[in-house]
């Protein structure tokens, strides 16, 4: 029992701490002068006390209070003194014969009362009533002063180690005599404000975020006014802004392109402060170009010359704070495209009247737009094989549909000619659609066959892929060494040491030395036998226990300028090196170069 009591007691200690006492009132009205008329009621006024729920006058004739009873909180006799409890910081006395004597002098003080029961008690003030009996003593009068009506600070927030002005308005000007000041406590003690009569100010440099209070005290800090209250925030400081880094990744050279070419410039920009925005390139022909990027991405930015120049062109990155980055530049020299010139057909006269000369025509007949022969570089736009009786699509140096440089992966999404074999329905056959690097088509194969039979070249509607028998007869090996391969058979047609590019460069000009595909997909060769069979893949050799496919070495050539990715399997086309001129087998994914066939009987 004697452990319950002290714990139930410690419980209750607990809870007076916890209940703290109600902020003092200030005393208002009334001041100490001049006397009150003893015919009119005495308005009482204090100020409105944080914590508060209700407050007790109490008025008496001497300064002690010694009429009053401070445990029973009531009057002995009502002349010498009263009391009275109300709930606002108010009171109007208008029964004063009961209560008041005139020609005396009264002292008043206020109790605030929270909800809990504690109280926290004003000043004492003095009044005369009707005539002065006696001076009032000097520390029991009321000062008017003015009343707090506004404060503010200059910002809302502020970063940490910089200042912020804190600023108060009265609604009139403080007194003359006694000292009297505007003070701010923000968290760091009363601090004087200073300014005008009526406005005042405090430039102070906060470590932290904090309410304030403002408030009129005397010389010893003594709140003498009504209190304003506001608050300000403090954030970390921000760190200074550091400009983007700009860096130039392309690897190959970027000096010199064609007109009409697509000129491809790899950037990339990083920034310690995280708020990278944009790379901008000035392209010094009339052209700006302005991405968006993240830190560290490689941005590849391509771009057009139309006409034989010299540019240089700038680029620089910026962030969110518009901070530029380091300047990186380069002179680009455009050149004019190559024009190339179909070679003059000459007949030879006879030696004779009666002896004719025996009159051997070209292999190769340049053709124009229309399809006519032609024997001028006008309008040159294909060859036609007179011993296969197939015409060619010529390349040019356009940047246009044609072009050269242009590469596609194999696509064919028809089942009757892309090699699809039923025993195996699940593999895709059909190839891909956006491996390579192009204008004007998808970059692939089949729809740059389809714009180009819209396009109606040479005259023709029906152009396509060539078979692999018919791209391996335009090999032409410079030392004259070679050999005829198989339908399915990989190799060098070649066999010695040619020269690059292994074709007829007079009548199909602009040829790059790399690899072409057909339209022939690949078929592995089939060895099986009753127990085993061997797969033969690039020189290695597998052995199983059941019957297998032996599929034949793919060698790929000796220094394509770039290779496709070499698979042996079902999802593979066949492709002429004009490198070296052999035959291989790629995966049809890889980006290749395409030259479109016809038959013209």
């Amino acid at each position: 029992m004697k452990k319950m009591l002290v714990f139930m007691g410690l419980v209750g200690a607990t809870q007076i701490v916890l209940a703290a006492n109600p902020e003092p009132p200030l005393l208002l009205t009334p001041l100490s002068s001049p006397a009150l008329s003893s015919t009119s009621p005495v308005s009482f006024t204090w100020s409105n006390s944080k914590g508060a729920s209700k407050y007790r006058l109490i008025v008496s004739t001497t300064s002690d209070f010694s009429g009053y009873n401070q445990k029973t909180k009531s009057c002995r006799n009502k002349i010498v003194c009263f009391t009275t409890t109300v709930t606002t910081p108010s009171y109007t006395l208008s029964n004063l014969k009961s209560m008041l004597q005139p020609d005396n002098n009264y002292f008043w003080r206020v109790e605030s009362i929270n909800s809990q029961g504690s109280t926290s008690t004003s000043s004492i003030a003095g009044f005369a009533f009707g005539n002065l009996a006696k001076p009032i003593d000097a520390k029991y009068t009321i000062v008017a002063l003015p009343n707090i009506t506004a404060v503010k600070t200059d910002l809302p927030s502020v970063e940490q180690g910089k200042t912020i002005k804190i600023s108060a308005t009265l609604d009139a000007a403080l007194p003359t005599t006694g000292s009297y000041a505007v003070k701010v406590d923000y968290g760091n003690g009363l601090v004087s404000l200073a300014g005008s009569s009526l406005d005042s100010s405090v430039t102070i440099t906060p470590a932290k975020s904090a309410n304030y209070t403002i408030g009129i005290y005397d010389d010893k800090n003594v709140l003498k006014s009504n209190k304003m209250t506001g608050n300000f925030e403090v954030t970390a400081p921000i760190p200074a802004n550091v400009p983007p880094v700009l860096n130039l990744i392309s690897s190959s050279d970027i000096s010199k392109v064609g007109v009409n070419k697509v000129y491809t410039v790899i950037l990339s920009a990083t920034d310690d402060n995280g708020d990278l925005r944009q790379i901008n390139m000035d392209w010094s022909d009339g052209s700006t170009d302005s991405v968006n990027v993240e830190d560290g991405q490689n941005l590849s930015l391509t771009h057009i010359y139309t006409a034989v120049s010299s540019p240089t062109w700038k680029a620089t990155a910026v962030d969110y704070f518009d901070a530029l980055s380091n300047v990186i530049s380069q002179a680009v020299t455009v050149t004019a495209p190559v024009v190339v010139t179909p070679p003059a057909v000459t007949v030879t006269p006879p030696t004779t009247p009666t002896t004719p000369a025996v009159v051997t025509p070209p292999r190769f007949v340049a053709i124009d737009s229309t399809g006519q022969s032609i024997t001028t570089a006008r309008d040159w736009k294909c060859t036609t094989d007179t011993e296969t009786n197939l015409m060619w699509e010529l390349k040019t140096d356009d940047g246009g549909l044609h072009d050269k440089d242009w590469t596609y992966s194999w696509f064919e999404p028809d089942r009757d000619k892309n090699g699809y074999d039923p025993k195996y329905p699940t593999v895709d056959y059909k190839g891909y659609q956006y491996n390579g690097t192009c204008r004007g088509s998808l970059c692939n194969t089949y729809d740059f066959v389809t714009t180009t039979n819209l396009q109606e070249l040479c005259g023709a509607t029906d152009w396509r892929l060539p078979t692999k028998k018919e791209l391996e007869d335009l090999i032409s090996c410079s030392d004259a060494k070679s050999r005829t391969l198989r339908d399915n058979e990989p190799g060098d047609i070649c066999t010695g040491k040619p020269k690059s590019p292994t074709i007829d460069s007079v009548y199909f000009p602009l040829t790059k030395g790399d690899w072409y595909w057909t339209s022939s997909t690949y078929t592995p060769i089939i060895n099986s036998s009753d127990s085993t069979s061997t797969i033969k893949v690039s020189g290695s050799i597998t052995t199983t226990t059941t019957t297998t496919v032996s599929i034949i070495d793919i060698n790929p050539p000796k220094k394509p300028a770039t290779s496709p990715i070499l698979r042996i399997d079902y999802d593979s086309a066949w492709t002429v090196v004009f490198y070296d001129g052999s035959s291989h087998a790629a995966n049809k994914g890889s980006a290749a170069r395409v030259r479109l066939v016809r038959d013209t009987k």
